[in-house]
């Protein structure tokens, strides 16, 4: 039987170690897993622009080898 897990977070919890390392262990283990990002615009009290230079939030997929 193939599952599907889906882990959700918030723009800010991009910018955390925990949220890499599940990125990193999902990819390397091939793991199916969605990623799903509510993009409030702010994260710890700072505007998602402001946190990092990526386009959009998918782009941080692109250094663990994800799509």
């Amino acid at each position: 039987m193939n599952k599907m897990y889906r882990c959700f977070t918030g723009d800010g919890g991009t910018s955390e170690g925990d949220f890499h390392e599940a990125l990193n262990v999902a990819s390397v283990w091939d793991l199916p897993v969605i990623f799903v990002i509510e993009n409030n615009g702010y994260g710890l009290s700072t505007p998602s622009a402001e946190q990092f230079r990526c386009k959009n939030f998918i782009d941080k997929g692109i250094g663990y080898g994800m799509k």
